[in-house]
């Protein structure tokens, strides 16, 4: 495998793909319909927090 040079662009990539936690990325003008090795990555913990009634 080789290392990319510093001079190459980074190609944009499909945001299902960036979602995804495979290797098969594909680049952002390709029009994904469907794909069945999807593998949806960790989902941050999102954690619900209600506000403290204060004293009046």
């Amino acid at each position: 495998m080789t290392k990319p040079n510093n001079n190459q662009k980074e190609i944009p990539l499909n945001p299902l793909c960036l979602s995804c936690r495979r290797g098969c990325k594909q680049r952002a003008s390709a029009l994904i319909a469907e794909c069945k090795r999807y593998y949806a990555g960790p989902r941050g913990s999102r954690k619900e927090w209600k506000q403290l009634p204060l004293p009046l």
